[in-house]
């Protein structure tokens, strides 16, 4: 199950409580990054020229750009200026999940 975090909520968390949490969902890998920038395809050419990495989804918008078991989303934003929007974690934990989804 891939869980998405961005830094609004990853910054309201407690890490008093969190550590007293047994029920804590664990972080297994990052699944993908949604990545906005000024103009996806210079960024489509950069890492796949550059690193390497496939290219497996491109619709004109917006490109998918994978290695190994990672996934790096690029799309062009309208304003222009680049930000990650957000990462998505893999992660373990049955009853963490189901306490996730009830929130």
């Amino acid at each position: 199950m891939a869980l998405a975090a961005t830094a609004v909520s990853a910054a309201g968390a407690a890490p008093a409580a969190a550590a007293a949490d047994s029920q804590l969902l664990k972080a297994t890998y990052i699944n993908h990054v949604s990545y906005q920038v000024a103009d996806y395809a210079k960024t489509h050419d950069f890492y796949a020229n550059l690193f390497g990495m496939k290219v497996t989804e491109d619709d004109g918008k917006q490109c998918r750009l994978t290695f190994g078991y990672n996934i790096l989303i690029a799309r062009t934003r309208p304003s222009g200026t680049p930000k990650v929007d957000h990462i998505a974690y893999m992660q373990t934990g049955t009853r963490a999940k189901r306490k996730w989804k009830r929130n």
